[in-house]
């Protein structure tokens, strides 16, 4: 993988900023499996090669891109405005599934192999941030406060678009239908991003 950050003044006051990170995290090889019952020392492990070569690890976004503009004031606040854009992010594969058995009794290539088999990939996402900010040479007004004395407020919305559709990860159910087949029977779950969210923050320096 690789990431890259540029920076950009407009002007004495405005900066734009670019950041981009792609990396390709993967499987290279299929792993031996051995499946032990609990609570039971007479049985014989259950021995299955996982075939997750090429499958991507669940790393969370492999793209991610942001674009930036900001502004400070001479007056001692700034503004900040990023959209953000992410993608290439795949849910979890079940193990299980990637078996000789799984597959025994499918047809190769067919629909339902296609879909025992193939990794889903997760939507892409857009959000929009802004960020503000200003501080305040209290000891210039208060006289008793010592010299250098700040305070300092930033406050931020995050995803100021509301997108609740969101999918950050998921992952396949370790549980798999051997008798039929049917993927749909125990679903992926899925994790889903916050909406609009914001937070404030004051803190005081001397």
């Amino acid at each position: 993988g690789g990431e890259l950050a540029l920076q950009a003044k407009l002007s004495p006051s405005l900066s734009a900023t670019a950041v981009a990170t792609w990396m390709q995290v993967f499987y290279t090889s299929r792993p031996d499996v051995h499946i032990y019952r609990d609570n039971d020392t007479n049985s014989t492990a259950a021995f299955s090669s996982v075939y997750l070569k090429n499958y991507y690890v669940a790393a969370g976004p492999q793209s991610a891109y942001t674009l930036g503009l900001g502004y400070r004031s001479p007056h001692y606040w700034y503004a900040y405005i990023n959209a953000s854009y992410v993608d290439r992010n795949y849910v979890d594969v079940n193990p299980t599934r990637r078996t000789a058995e799984a597959v025994d009794l499918l047809s190769p290539e067919s629909a339902q192999w296609h879909q025992l088999l193939d990794q889903e990939r997760l939507p892409a996402a857009f959000t929009l941030d802004v960020f503000a900010g200003k501080s305040f040479l209290l000891s210039k007004v208060v006289a008793w406060l010592p010299s250098g004395t700040y305070l300092y407020l930033n406050a931020g919305v995050n995803n100021i678009l509301n997108n609740r559709n969101i999918i950050t990860g998921g992952f396949e159910q370790l549980r798999y239908d051997f008798s039929g087949g049917q993927v749909q029977r125990f679903p992926a779950k899925y994790f889903y991003g916050y909406g609009t969210n914001y937070f404030l923050n004051v803190s005081l320096k001397f």
